[in-house]
This record gives structure tokens, sequence and C-alpha cells, in this order.
């Protein structure tokens, strides 16, 4: 890893002109990074990759909606990662488990928009290359989505601030004993 890139726990290593060495925790939600990179990836022209990410950013948001709700019922941390392990590859039944929870929560169905899984599977597993229309229209749908998911967090905004600091408790773990750090 370069110095000063972000990994995949959400750290930055960072070496100042003097040669401390620190880390810095990046506070976000996984799936709001996702949106990013997915942005950038198609501001630079990498319109698979974009889609790629906007994909993924939607799989993260759906299971932060799953351990956010999960929370509220009074499930541990514990035994949300030991049944998230079951789905943890499969976007189809990470789908499924968070229609399902969502329509037991809110009374009613969010449907997917039938061109989010077309555009992904044809982009992703077809090896089809998108033209930036698509890719923009896809991070669309997509960022709607999300936004969709989010306003119905709002009532748990206390199990989705826990879910977030168990995310930095874990991320702080993993930085080398001794290294300074700080959380931005």
């Amino acid at each position: 890893m370069l110095p000063g890139e972000l990994d995949d726990r959400g750290v930055v290593y960072v070496t100042c002109s003097y040669g401390h060495k620190s880390a810095v925790i990046y506070k976000t939600r996984r799936y709001k990074l996702l949106l990013d990179s997915g942005a950038r990836a198609l501001i630079d022209g990498y319109t698979n990759e974009s889609i790629a990410s906007f994909a993924s950013a939607l799989e993260r948001a759906y299971e932060f909606y799953l351990r956010v709700l999960l929370r509220s019922k009074g499930l541990s941390k514990d035994i949300i990662d030991s049944a998230w392990k079951a789905i943890a590859s499969q976007s189809e039944r990470q789908f499924g488990a968070f229609h399902i929870l969502f329509l037991s929560e809110n009374k009613l169905t969010l449907d997917l928009n039938p061109d989010i899984p077309a555009i992904r599977n044809r982009t992703i597993h077809h090896g089809h290359v998108a033209l930036e229309k698509d890719a923009l229209a896809f991070g669309r749908l997509v960022f709607e989505r999300i936004f969709e998911i989010e306003k119905t967090l709002d009532p748990y905004r206390n199990h989705a601030d826990q879910e977030e600091n168990d995310v930095i408790e874990a991320q702080k773990s993993f930085i080398p004993s001794g290294l300074e750090h700080m959380v931005i």
C-alpha cells in the first residue's frame, strides 16, 4: 500500500516530512465511500469501474440497513456478524434479506428498479463496456435508492451511530500499538 492511500479498513497511514508515522481513520459509512469512488471513476472516464463501485455501494447500504435494524431488535454485533457470513458474498440473498426486513419494518416494499440489476449484470457479468450515460444513469439510480434507505433509518439514529462506532473501534484495533492515530 502506498503512503497516504486509504486501505480496505478505512485507515490511511501517513508519514510527515520529519519521518513521523501516524494513522488516520476515515470516518464514513462504507457505502458512502464507495459512492464517492464510483463518482471519481465516472469523472475520470472509467465507466465500468464506476458501475462496479456504485453496485458495491448499494450492497453495503443494504448491509448497513440490516445491521442497524437488527441492532434495534436487540441482537448483538457478534450474532449479526455470524449471520452475515452466510450471505456476505451473495448479492441476491443480501437484497432478499433487506427486502423482507424492510417490508417487516416499514409495512411497504421498496421495489428495486429493474435497471439496477440489468445494468450491473450486463457490465459486471457479461463484460459490456458501459457508455458514460449508462454509468451516470446507474449512479443516479443507486444514489436515489440509498437516499430512500437512509430516510427510513432516521428513527434508528442511535443504532446507526453504534454501528458506526463499532466500525471505528474495529479500525483502531488494526492500527499497530504505539502508532499515533486520529479519526476524521
